[in-house]
């Protein structure tokens, strides 16, 4: 029986048991999600004990059974989940105000359970995708998104004229709305300020789009001189993008940069071979928006890149 009474004895008792003499597997704290889209720092208390326990590279597991590789970076007190994280973040949908709880494995390993803001857990944590049932699916290729190209993008810090009278573009925006399809999406961790939105409006107005655009912000892990990437949110992916690996051309202000779409069996869908290249060529920096223009092309996977400038720019 628990003789438990409470007490500041009891209570330092429970520490040290817990602390230093229990199994570390089982130990677990749990995060909401604010501002830990890009990189998360790790509770400073379970940072100390299990520091030197915890180095170079961890593996998340969700219920699903997918697992990510992320890079820790010790600083001081502190452990921060950096390099890989953004992937695991993206590829399980969290956005703020997720709640997760890390249960640590051993060896470097932790089992995270991902909850939504209601408190119940996030399907597509819980689901494999590997071998989803049989399901009614729509096929989506290139032919069948019959559109207007634009192969003269802008750079949406300065004015810009619409290619098209404003009934046509508004025609397009209204067809969309009716099918329920929207003009342009925004993945969960990706959170715009209503004059970013207004800015994003416009430029997608000006696109007149069958396909929603696809609307991001650059972060560190996009644009490091040295190491970046880019990885697609996994639901536009899923709806919008080929399932195997192939090049992918992405186009602006007449200028074309190929590259390669990993495919759907990798842990994440990413842009590499040539990301860095485009990053570099267009002067990407943080804060910068941009939108991906799915084009009809039956050849090749191509999308006009969109550019809106950071209001403070320096940054990498």
């Amino acid at each position: 029986m628990d003789k438990s009474c409470g007490c500041e004895t009891c209570k330092k008792w429970a520490e040290h048991y817990y602390w230093d003499l229990s199994d570390d597997e089982g130990k677990c704290f749990f995060k909401v999600i604010m501002d830990d889209l890009h990189e998360m720092t790790i509770p400073e208390k379970f940072a100390q004990r299990f520091k030197g326990k915890i180095s170079g590279t961890i593996k998340l597991e969700v219920r699903s059974g997918s697992i990510c590789d992320v890079a820790v970076r010790t600083c001081a007190d502190k452990m921060i989940l950096q390099s890989g994280w953004e992937e695991f973040v993206s590829r399980h949908d969290i956005g703020k105000g997720d709640f997760l709880i890390f249960r640590y494995n051993g060896d470097s390993q932790f089992k995270v359970g991902i909850f939504d803001p209601s408190g119940c857990e996030k399907a597509l944590s819980c689901v494999s995708m590997n071998n989803p049932p049989p399901t009614e699916t729509v096929e989506i290729s290139y032919e069948h998104h019959s559109r207007r190209s634009l192969d003269n993008t802008m750079d949406t810090s300065s004015s810009s004229t619409p290619s098209e009278e404003p009934g046509d573009a508004s025609a397009s925006q209204d067809d969309l709305i009716a099918n329920n399809v929207p003009p342009y999406m925004v993945a969960p961790n990706v959170h715009l300020t209503k004059v970013q939105e207004d800015k994003v409006e416009e430029v997608v107005q000006n696109i007149n789009s069958d396909i929603p655009v696809l609307v991001t912000i650059m972060c560190k892990t996009n644009v490091n001189r040295e190491q970046c990437k880019f990885v697609f949110w996994k639901i536009y992916c899923d709806m919008y993008l080929p399932q195997e690996k192939q090049r992918v051309v992405l186009q602006r202000n007449g200028k074309r940069w190929t590259m390669w779409l990993n495919g759907a069996t990798s842990p994440a869908r990413s842009l590499i071979h040539g990301w860095r290249q485009f990053v570099l060529d267009n002067d990407l920096q943080i804060g910068d928006i941009c939108l991906f223009d799915l084009l009809n092309n039956k050849k090749m996977c191509t999308m006009n890149v969109h550019i809106i400038r950071a209001m403070k720019r320096g940054r990498r």
